[in-house]
This record gives structure tokens, sequence and C-alpha cells, in this order.
């Protein structure tokens, strides 16, 4: 198993969009999650993931991209609401991949 790392952001004039959350879709499968920083468990393997919020006129800043899962590392991405127009599409940009961080062994209790 892998982990993918999104962080989610948008310009704040955008202002509306705090009263929003964002529509995470990986490999079909949607899930509403708040701005800001989420992780997801995956198997290792190459994924499709689009992100885009509700908009008056349907899904606004959609953004799409395929992305690699490597076994015990966290694959970073980053996704961009567009600037000031919610119709206009958002982009999704790679951030790298790290280690997953491993807890320290503790005294055997």
């Amino acid at each position: 198993m892998g982990r993918l790392q999104l962080h989610t952001g948008f310009f704040p004039l955008m202002w509306f969009l705090f009263f929003t959350s964002t529509r995470v879709t990986i490999n079909g499968h949607e899930q509403l999650r708040s701005w800001g920083t989420s992780h997801f468990d995956l198997p290792v393997g190459m994924h499709h993931i689009q992100v885009h919020f509700p908009n008056l006129f349907g899904p606004g800043g959609k953004a799409q991209h395929q992305f690699q899962i490597w076994a015990g590392h966290t694959t970073k991405l980053n996704y961009s609401a567009p600037m000031l127009f919610a119709a206009l599409a958002g982009t999704i940009r790679e951030a790298g991949t790290e280690p997953i961080a491993q807890l320290p062994a503790g005294p055997g209790y």
C-alpha cells in the first residue's frame, strides 16, 4: 500500500469557496472533502484523480491527473482552483514523493 496526500486551495477573493467543499474522485469513486490537506490510502500502481467544486452552473474548477502510488511512499498532489472565474479549469500539480513516516518502536509495553 501507499498513500496519496492531496492539498486543495483557492485564491481568497473567490470567497464563496469558503462555503463549499471539494469533490474528489479517485478511480471513479467520489468523496466530499474539505479544503486543505486530505490523505488517501491506495494500492500500488497508476490511479486517476479528478477534483472539482460545486458551482451554480455545474462543476467548477474541474481538473484531472494520472499519478503513481509507490509501496511505502506518500505521493503529494496540489490542486488549485481557478483564480477568478469558477467555470475555468483548475490545476493539479505533483509535489513529489516521500517515504511514509514510521512511528518509532516503543519500549515494549
